[in-house]
């Protein structure tokens, strides 16, 4: 079963918490894929240059191919995985993973617009669908009624933002040490796991 859903216009009424997360080994393990991209266009560049009589131009178009693709992929992942974060969002009716159309999210709004970017996507589970909230060593466990168990990370977090009565933690300095970072990383699991049970309390999950 597929547990994520995807929206690409904003459905779920208030924005009661979200937080974003850095992730580097998401970053890295990236990096291999977008190798691959930029390898496998690259190929097929040089084939349909080949294919309309142009050999001369095959092997030098295929190489800028194969550098832009895996220059700009990697560059919209370092700000996606590293500057901005991944972020979550717990609505009234949702929890929400927000995936921009390219990593430097100011390009979405300047192609679109404030309230609707370009290409913006929310995958989104309602609250209607999850039977028990868990908390977890580095995030917390959604239980679906169907038994199926989605993780859902929160430690490395790098912005939080709460919108109603939900006592905040006090900010994260920069140059904080691992224990004060742990110690934050900690206060927002547990903000972000009151925010969650009592949204899925008191969810109106209607037309999700």
């Amino acid at each position: 079963m597929k547990i994520w859903k995807k929206a690409t216009n904003w459905i779920f009424e208030q924005n009661i918490l979200s937080w974003r997360r850095r992730d580097i080994n998401k970053f890295f393990s990236k990096i291999f894929s977008w190798l691959l991209g930029g390898f496998v266009f690259g190929i097929l560049t040089s084939i349909l240059f080949i294919a309309i009589n142009r050999p001369d131009y095959a092997q030098p178009t295929a190489r800028l191919v194969f550098f832009v693709i895996f220059f700009l992929g990697v560059l919209s992942n370092f700000f996606r995985s590293v500057v901005y974060g991944f972020e979550y969002i717990i609505t009234q009716k949702a929890l929400i993973y927000s995936h921009p159309f390219w990593g430097w999210e100011k390009l979405g709004q300047i192609l679109g617009s404030d309230k609707k970017p370009f290409r913006q996507i929310y995958y989104y589970v309602a609250w209607n669908e999850i039977k028990e909230i868990r908390e977890h060593p580095k995030g917390m466990e959604l239980i679906l009624k169907n038994e199926e168990i989605l993780q859902i990370p929160i430690t490395y977090v790098i912005k939080l933002a709460v919108n109603l009565n939900l006592k905040s933690p006090e900010r994260k300095e920069k140059g904080a040490s691992k224990t004060e970072k742990l110690a934050y990383d900690k206060a927002v699991q547990k903000i972000v796991l009151q925010a969650a049970r009592e949204a899925k309390k008191k969810s109106t999950n209607s037309g999700l």
